[in-house]
């Protein structure tokens, strides 16, 4: 209803932000849900989603949802990490969760591993699947910690969402005029639920 309004903005490396208006956003959202839906991927599979910025997570993510498909955000790498273990890691859980395929921008980090491709996205304006579906289908795939094992992938239905989304909104009196700024990164669970969700 405020097509015209600031829907998000993000701030790169060098503090630089961009935003996007409700309007941008949706026809953003809408061009690569067209592009994921012309690669005709199987819905009751995952599609994981291993992008550096989280401009481009959140984009993938509502196109992946618009387009009636469940998105994992996959951690991408850090620093902090050896590329070997990053990639171990990563292994395992892709090899646990059977994407149904990975979205990347970072080729390089999981070269050597066939089941990795970046997609071309076109603008292609099919008629999109109508948006809904059962309340109790995974809206999306969140991850624990990893802390004492390897990373899993924990199903979160959309009535579950919804029910987290309403009771912290009504927590901290959240109304239509507040902004949300965060700095916890969208594969964490506060940073997915507080920031996009």
């Amino acid at each position: 209803s405020r097509p015209d309004c600031v829907a998000m903005t993000f701030l790169d490396a060098q503090l630089i932000a961009t935003s996007l208006t409700y309007a941008e956003l949706m026809d953003e959202v809408d061009r690569l849900a067209h592009g994921l839906a012309s690669k005709n991927l199987d819905p009751s599979c995952p599609l994981g989603i291993l992008i550096s910025s989280q401009r481009g997570q959140v984009l993938h993510y509502l196109a992946a949802l618009r387009c009636g498909l469940t998105p994992a955000i996959l951690t991408p790498p850090t620093a902090k990490q050896s590329e070997k273990y990053y990639l171990e890691t990563l292994e395992r859980v892709v090899d646990n969760c059977q994407f149904s395929a990975i979205v990347t921008d970072i080729g390089a980090a999981v070269e050597g591993t066939p089941i990795f491709g970046a997609f071309s996205w076109t603008t292609i304006r099919e008629a999109l699947p109508a948006l809904g579906g059962p309340i109790e289908d995974a809206a999306f795939l969140q991850f624990s910690s990893g802390t004492t094992g390897i990373k899993k992938g924990v199903s979160i239905s959309h009535r579950a969402a919804l029910a987290q989304i309403d009771t912290y909104a009504k927590a901290i009196g959240l109304n239509d005029d507040d902004v949300i700024v965060s700095w916890l990164p969208l594969y964490h669970d506060m940073g997915f639920i507080t920031a996009l969700n």
